[in-house]
């Protein structure tokens, strides 16, 4: 590659220069003999060669010039297209696929520690827990003041987990990892699942676009997570909150610039996409009201209190719940496994069980009531089982 154009006027003044023609642009110009002998193109500018305003451009990869169209578009270069053609890219790509291929040890995926199972990028042996970069520590020795708040969880890095406000028991997600509406964190609050994949990060968003090819808004819908809940861990964020704080005045004026208070249409918007959603998982999952959640408090009332939950006792919260989430008192009971009354009789009520028998019961006199429990601790499996 050689730029060295002089006008062609000054061919007579100078015997050593020769008049080219500029491959890409057709212009004719003078040139050095000795470059021209060297080289077997010469442009008379620098953009000739890179192929800017042409119908044609130089490939970085293979030095040849090539139609406009062989190459990728990019908004980043001045040309609007890539620097390699697409045969290159191709075979750039081929070429490295096949060397990580025949290196795995070089090029490994998965995290060099013996009890870790993250996957990393290539040259990176070590995953982000173990790589020794420091991490947020607010929250680290002070597990005790929210240990009602953790769980066993053998997957994480320090082998419990942070569930937040989220109620026990919880649904399990289909891919394995974590729970329905839950941001599962470690102990320490320094790290985040992520519930596609199962790695371990201190923030997800960017993650997200390798692993699942989702968006934020779209992961929090697979998983049941509020619209409004930050994929990033405790620490994290709080590392971020006190460096914003650092400066008040700064505070103070990028809201001024940003808008800090959202518009009308920002809200009308939120609103319509939290009616389109529903209850979350989450949300579900901070008041109890779940389906496994809702199955064990009915299993613990009719354990506690002898019988079944209606409007006129102190089971009527859970009635409401119980009709909302399955329509009425008796799919739920359907669902679950238990007795539920049908029509028929004054006085003694008759009520169907799980086996189809039929049995009738006066629960206002406390005998029949403790033989209809004693019934229901017999006949339905559902009261033995470990929730």
């Amino acid at each position: 590659m050689n730029t060295a154009a002089f006008p062609i006027a000054t061919l007579s003044t100078h015997p050593r220069r020769v008049p080219v023609k500029c491959p890409n642009c057709d212009k004719w110009f003078a040139s050095k003999a000795s470059i021209v002998n060297k080289q077997d193109k010469v442009f008379c500018s620098m953009e000739c060669y890179n192929g800017v305003g042409g119908e044609r451009k130089r490939c970085s990869g293979c030095k040849k010039i090539k139609k406009r169209t062989e190459f990728k578009k990019c908004d980043k270069n001045i040309s609007g297209l890539r620097c390699w053609c697409r045969y290159c890219e191709n075979k750039s790509a081929t070429k490295w696929n096949e060397k990580v291929k025949n290196n795995k040890d070089t090029y490994r995926n998965v995290c060099s520690n013996e009890s870790c199972k993250n996957k990393t990028t290539p040259f990176r042996k070590l995953c982000e827990v173990h790589l020794g970069t420091p991490l947020p520590d607010f929250f680290s020795g002070k597990q005790d003041s929210y240990k009602d708040k953790i769980i066993d969880y053998p997957e994480s890095p320090t082998g419990k987990a942070y569930i937040g406000i989220a109620k026990k028991p919880l649904m399990k997600n289909s891919t394995g990892f974590g729970y329905q509406g839950v941001l599962i964190q470690t102990d320490d609050r320094s790290l985040v699942q992520c519930c596609n994949c199962g790695e371990w990060l201190r923030a997800l968003p960017i993650h997200l676009k390798k692993c699942s090819k989702l968006n934020a808004s779209e992961y929090k819908e697979k998983y049941g997570l509020n619209q409004s809940t930050g994929l990033i861990s405790d620490a994290q964020s709080m590392a971020h909150t006190r460096s914003i704080l650092k400066n008040t005045e700064q505070l103070k004026q990028w809201r001024k610039d940003t808008g800090y208070t959202p518009s009308k249409e920002t809200l009308a918007k939120a609103n319509k996409t939290r009616k389109r959603l529903g209850h979350t998982a989450q949300q579900m999952n901070n008041y109890g009201t779940c389906p496994l959640q809702i199955k064990a408090r009915t299993v613990e009332f009719i354990k506690v209190n002898k019988e079944m939950p209606n409007s006129s006792n102190r089971g009527q919260t859970l009635y409401g719940a119980l009709i909302r989430r399955f329509g009425s008192f008796k799919g739920a009971m359907e669902e679950y496994g238990l007795p539920y009354r049908i029509k028929g009789g004054h006085g003694s009520r008759p009520f169907m069980f799980p086996s189809g028998e039929t049995h009738r019961f006066d629960l206002k006199d406390s005998m029949q009531r403790d033989m209809f429990f004693e019934l229901i601790m017999s006949k339905c499996p559902v009261m033995h089982e470990t929730l």
